[in-house]
């Protein structure tokens, strides 16, 4: 099988070609589903590569951990009760609130992120252990069982504020309210 490489050739840097050649070879039978594969995979790559660098806030499940973590960085716990494969609210919640950017860029440096899943599905069961935890949290802070519940709490478990539902005021809103919080209560 002969390759065409096309516009590059012998005089082309060899270096510019190791890099540019799988974009253009042409070949027999295969040869564009290899370059459009080999396309669709770097395009990809590049297209998904500032999402993999991101710093994306990281949710924990352990009120201790958060805790310690809220204490050692000075920084308030906001806590969401969520059944996250039965409840329509809790998913659009995380989906356009917690997963904006406006969100993701406040909490990534000022909120300890906990989450206490109530799922419903046998395939999306928690361990015993992480649900006997999510119950304790439940028997403290949501005993009425509101899903959406989102509480923001300081490094000791006080309850600052509750948001029951969904937050329909949008992303922005939701993180300017915990700022104006966060500075109501640190002055």
């Amino acid at each position: 099988m002969k390759a065409v490489y096309g516009f590059i050739n012998s005089n082309t840097h060899p270096t510019i070609s190791l890099f540019i050649a799988p974009f253009y070879v042409i070949n027999q039978r295969h040869s564009i589903f290899i370059v459009k594969l080999q396309f669709m995979k770097t395009f990809l790559s590049f297209l998904l590569f500032p999402f993999l660098l991101s710093a994306s806030s990281t949710w924990l499940n352990d009120f201790n951990q958060a805790k310690a973590v809220s204490k050692e960085k000075h920084e308030y716990i906001l806590l969401n009760f969520s059944g996250s494969d039965w409840c329509s609210g809790c998913i659009k919640m995380h989906k356009d609130i917690f997963e904006s950017q406006a969100f993701q860029n406040y909490a990534t440096d000022h909120l300890v992120l906990l989450n206490a899943d109530f799922p419903r599905s046998k395939k999306n069961s928690l361990p015993a252990e992480l649900q006997k935890k999510n119950d304790a949290l439940a028997d403290k802070y949501n005993p009425e069982g509101v899903f959406p519940l989102t509480v923001l709490l300081d490094s000791n478990g006080t309850v600052i504020k509750k948001w029951n539902g969904f937050y329909e005021k949008g992303a922005d809103n939701f993180v300017n309210e915990i700022k104006e919080l966060d500075a109501s209560n640190n002055n």
